[in-house]
């Protein structure tokens, strides 16, 4: 994909019609272009998938659409924009998949193509009709793991699923303990959060409960809802000798959880471990072994599913900045991208990495974006202007501005590099402006 824009961006736009783009593709081996399509300015009106707004493209372009083959008589279906040339800002941005892939995020694309770049998506080598009964994350993520991250000058990642094949047995383990005596319905998990709010509300300086607070009639928990409970925030271990599966759940985030017991096992964990890890149709997942079965999932799943390769070296060598921003309330779990950082920091003798990698951690944020429950959160991350400016001017990311909350509000907050966290300057200080806050 990256010789393809490499290729296109340059000779596309100097021609005069984008019809001659497929003509022109057959210079590159292995590329097919199915279709190239000029679109002018207002013409394709997409839905934003974050706020469901209606999104028009508001400049014109050349929409190519096409296939590239690889290895097995396999190919990947992609889409290539290329804005016209007045409003081109002469970059190239390519937006990632979520889940289990198989989709084209036309939505993300057009937020871009709108900020004038030129943007790639793919669908990782399937349709998303291959997923059979397994129902993928709608893909947010403007990632590019599936590339060499040498090809790239930035990257930004939005609550990175890369250890996959341990989150899936995350899933897997959240089920089992909140079976039974043990379940956690919607009342019970708003009835956790509202208790951590109240006693941890206020740390960064600003008491708003009162705009997060759930109703709930819940006056108790069981012991059992209290283990069950515990376990998530735990995570799941292995049984030989205690060590860490997957990083558990955080505080707070409580009210997110209802998948982890209805879904989330059932449409990744189940395919996953009967089709890849044990080819077996009939295993019933229940009866997994969170000890030696998990040898499986590293020598099967692990190579063909995570990148967690804490080797960025030739990324950081050739001048490559990342940013990772990751919600606290993330229903899938936060503490990974922490650990991960961890690791990185492990690998370079304790060495500070900030240079080329930071760590954002949004309060109120879900998964790649808003948490539905904490609408008061601004939920709009304006990473993409601190990126630019770190891999163009090397101006470091010092924070990044939050806007544009799910309640309506004109809130804006700012988030900081990990593991810094944003505290209200003074007690008088009005909480709902980013500039009244500070990295600490």
């Amino acid at each position: 994909m990256v010789a393809l824009a490499a290729f296109f961006g340059v000779s596309a736009l100097a021609v005069d019609s984008c019809t001659n783009l497929p003509a022109l593709a057959n210079e590159v081996a292995e590329i097919n272009v199915i279709s190239a399509s000029w679109t002018s300015s207002n013409d394709l009106v997409l839905s934003d998938s974050s706020t469901g707004a209606a999104l028009p493209n508001q400049y014109a372009f050349c929409r190519v659409k096409g296939n590239i083959e690889y290895s097995g008589n396999k190919s990947l279906g992609f889409e290539l924009w290329l804005p016209e040339q007045d409003s081109y800002n002469e970059r190239y941005l390519v937006v990632g998949n979520g889940g289990l892939a198989g989709t084209i995020d036309t939505s993300a694309m057009m937020l871009n193509l709108n900020r004038g770049y030129a943007v790639t998506a793919g669908h990782s080598g399937h349709d998303v009709a291959l997923n059979a009964d397994a129902q993928p994350v709608e893909p947010k993520d403007l990632l590019s793991h599936n590339c060499t991250l040498t090809f790239f000058d930035g990257i930004y990642t939005g609550s990175p699923g890369n250890w996959y094949s341990h989150l899936i047995l995350s899933f897997l383990w959240n089920a089992k303990h909140t079976k039974g005596d043990g379940y956690l319905g919607q009342s019970i998990l708003n009835f956790t959060t509202n208790a951590v709010l109240e006693e941890c509300d206020g740390i960064d300086g600003v008491v708003d409960d009162s705009s997060m607070a759930s109703s709930t009639n819940v006056t108790c928990l069981t012991q059992p809802q209290i283990n069950a409970i515990e376990a998530i925030y735990a995570g799941p271990t292995d049984s030989r000798n205690g060590d860490i599966i997957y990083p558990g759940c955080t505080l707070g985030s409580e009210k997110e959880w209802l998948m982890q017991e209805t879904s989330l096992y059932l449409n990744y964990t189940t395919p996953i471990l009967q089709n890849l890890v044990l080819n077996n149709l009939s295993f019933d997942i229940n009866q997994f072994d969170f000890g030696a079965d998990v040898d499986a999932v590293d020598a099967i799943a692990s190579p063909l599913i995570d990148g967690i390769s804490t080797d960025l070296s030739a990324f950081r060598k050739r001048g490559g900045k990342m940013i990772v921003a990751q919600g606290w309330a993330d229903p899938y779990g936060a503490l990974w991208s922490i650990m991960h950082l961890e690791q990185l920091q492990n690998a370079t003798a304790n060495e500070d990495v900030s240079d080329f990698f930071n760590l954002f951690m949004i309060p109120g944020g879900g998964h790649c974006g808003p948490a539905t429950n904490f609408p008061s959160a601004p939920s709009t991350y304006h990473t993409d202007d601190v990126l630019r400016a770190w891999v163009e001017n090397n101006t470091f990311p010092d924070s990044i501005l939050t806007s544009h909350p799910l309640d309506g509000s004109n809130r804006t907050r700012r988030i900081c590099p990990w593991p810094q966290s944003a505290r209200l300057k003074h007690q008088s200080s009005d909480s709902d402006y980013a500039e009244n806050f500070v990295c600490a």
